[in-house]
């Protein structure tokens, strides 16, 4: 989700850049509010999609366990009292960013601009802007990037023979004359 992705990616360059974990957390804001992604469950989240929708959530999974995947939405991660205490430190401020006022922005070539903010137990306040979430088309995945995030989302379902092998497709897919020999190579 496009609304999520930019917070991760903010607060995925502030961990990388600062070497903080999650110990060192205080607090994380998250400006502007998005339309329904700020949703916290103390008592955990019912559903995958209750999770995977929550900016408390995803953020708090990513301080935890950087390599994002399925194992974020566990059926035991729901309720985990690790991943609700992070959470739990997640606040919006600013206006509230409407989903359907955004698309409408989206679709005109704009884009809202969001920052995370990280206030570590020891006073030092961490800023980064994300203008466009990794993937847009103003800001492009590299080759390297899309080789990694398509291992990992795939190391779940394949062997990394078959990873390797569908991202050799993927890179040449316009010589392919028939999409099966891709759908062939990637199924498990």
């Amino acid at each position: 989700n496009m609304w999520i992705n930019q917070p991760l990616d903010g607060l995925d360059a502030i961990v990388r850049k600062y070497k903080i974990t999650a110990d060192d957390v205080q607090e994380i804001v998250i400006s502007p509010e998005v339309q329904f992604r700020m949703e916290f469950k103390p008592e955990g989240y019912k559903s995958i999609m209750d999770a995977e929708f929550s900016i408390p959530f995803c953020l708090a999974s990513l301080l935890l366990e950087p390599q994002p995947g399925p194992n974020w939405y566990e059926e035991s991660k729901l309720r985990d009292p690790e991943i609700l205490e992070l959470a739990s430190k997640v606040r919006a401020e600013g206006p509230i960013l409407k989903l359907n006022d955004a698309f409408l922005e989206f679709r005109a070539g704009r884009y809202p601009v969001m920052s995370v903010t990280v206030i570590t137990r020891d006073g030092r306040v961490l800023k980064q802007e994300i203008p466009f979430p990794k993937g847009h088309p103003r800001n492009q995945m590299t080759l390297d990037e899309f080789k990694d995030r398509f291992r990992r989302a795939a190391s779940f379902a394949l062997n990394p023979d078959k990873i390797e092998k569908g991202i050799e497709k993927i890179i040449n897919l316009e010589k392919i004359k028939d999409i099966r020999e891709v759908t062939e190579t990637l199924h498990s």
